[in-house]
Order: structure tokens, then sequence, then C-alpha cells
């Protein structure tokens, strides 16, 4: 892969549209329960979590997606590019970016307080030039 295929996104833009919260399973889960996770001392899992898992209906339940978050954040160096792109509808391109791969890195990332991580993007210029915090002006 080239450099140049990566782009450097802020976390605060991104949570902008995340809410905070993370639905994997059947409750949402958010930064607190990573914080409870950690002081729980809850196992790591060191497990990808797989589109083929979700078609086969195993969703896993929500201790274990905070363990999945919690290998994360014991190992940031295996925080790799978070593959994002923009939500269509009717045939047009949302100013809306949804992380189609990698939210336990970007909530281990958050937890961790990482103004920047590395992404590859592959939406609307200008809601990449909003996240990278080249333009303050959000797309609309």
């Amino acid at each position: 892969m080239f450099k140049n295929d990566i782009d450097m996104i802020k976390t605060s833009r991104l949570l902008e549209f995340k809410n905070e919260q993370f639905y994997w399973c059947k409750e949402p889960i958010t930064l607190n329960d990573v914080i409870k996770a950690v002081e729980n001392k809850i196992p790591e899992i060191n497990e990808q979590y797989t589109e083929s898992m979700v078609l086969m209906g195993d969703f896993k339940n929500k201790e274990w997606h905070l363990g999945r978050i919690i290998y994360f954040i014991n190992h940031p160096e295996k925080i790799d590019a978070i593959t994002i792109d923009n939500r269509c509808e009717c045939g047009q391109i949302l100013p809306i970016p949804f992380i189609e791969d990698g939210n336990h890195r970007f909530m281990a990332v958050n937890y961790l307080g990482w103004e920047e991580f590395e992404s590859k993007y592959s939406g609307r210029v200008d809601v990449l030039e909003y996240l990278q915090g080249t333009t303050d002006q959000a797309p609309c």
C-alpha cells in the first residue's frame, strides 16, 4: 500500500457523527462502558470480528466486544488504518461518514485519547477535508 492511501482523521471530528455509541450487539457500547471494562479487568479478545461472523448470526455479546476493544487498548501498535466511507441513499452520497471496518480500533483510539488516527477513506472530499481539520465547515 502506498502512503498516500492513508489519511489522518481527527478523532473528535468523527465522533461528531458517531454519538459515542456503537452497536455490535443488542446494547450500545459507549466510552463509559470501555472505562468500566478496563477498571473491571475484562480479559482482552484477540479474535477478529469479521463480516462472515455477522452474516452467520454470530453477533457476540457486549463483554466480548469490550474485550476486543481492550485488546487494542493494550496493543496500540496493532491499530491499523480504520476504513471509513459515506452513507448512500437514493443514489446520493451523503455527508455522513461511517466506519466500514475498525469500530473496535476506533473505540480504543477514543479511549487512548489519540487526537488523530490513520484511515483508509473512500468518501466525499468535502467530508474528508472536514474530518482532517482542513476546513471547519461541516458539509451538509
